[in-house]
């Protein structure tokens, strides 16, 4: 039985309107990205099975490595909290001062050299070897660090901070004990030990 050939119809396609979804999409992703703050360090975390912790809002940040004490503060608490330190340590940051501050990730010198490093914010070589908060003996810098975020979390938002440690897998043991006292002498007893996923082999 003879089968008619199906006509042929041309369809068009507006390009226009396609192309303005994709311009739509890409500028959400644009918008809605979050650069990855660059360290003066590299963590490479040790490897455990479960789920990844997200901090959220309200969090210290604790970074162990080479050797390294260094802590990253939340972006708008930053300038408030550097202020409770030079309090503290009697040190008058001026507005300038606490603006390049406010735009510093990580921060790894001792309240002695502060200045000198918030001066040199734009230069990446100060940036990237910075020698670490002092704890010693003699002080303890990352106790007074803890109070004055504490403090300016509950002022400004009612609530104590979430801490987090993010060591290196060959951090020592005394080390991250050192941190741990630190937290305890506060009456911080709950905190996050940060580490990567590891995935299990298939079996065969």
């Amino acid at each position: 039985m003879y089968k008619g050939k199906l006509k042929r119809q041309n369809l068009s396609v507006d390009m226009a309107a396609m192309c303005d979804i994709a311009f739509l999409i890409l500028i959400f992703f644009i918008l809605c990205a979050t650069p990855k703050a660059q360290r003066p360090i590299d963590v490479e975390r040790p490897l455990a099975s479960g789920g990844i912790y997200d901090p959220g809002e309200g969090n210290f940040k604790i970074i162990l490595a080479q050797g390294k004490t260094m802590i990253e503060l939340e972006n708008r608490d930053r300038a408030k909290v550097l202020t409770k330190m030079g309090e503290k340590y009697h040190i008058s940051f001026t507005a300038a001062e606490l603006a390049k501050f406010n735009k510093i990730e990580t921060v790894g010198v001792p309240m002695a050299t502060m200045k000198q490093f918030i001066d040199g914010y734009y230069n990446v070589k100060a940036f990237m070897e910075q020698p670490g908060i002092r704890m010693d003996s003699k002080k303890n810098e990352l106790f007074d660090w803890l109070i004055a975020a504490r403090q300016v979390s509950k002022e400004n938002h009612g609530y104590d901070l979430s801490m987090t440690i993010d060591a290196d897998k060959s951090a020592m043991y005394p080390e991250i004990k050192n941190v741990i006292n630190t937290l305890e002498s506060q009456k911080i007893f709950k905190f996050e030990l940060m580490h990567d996923i590891k995935h299990s082999k298939a079996a065969i």
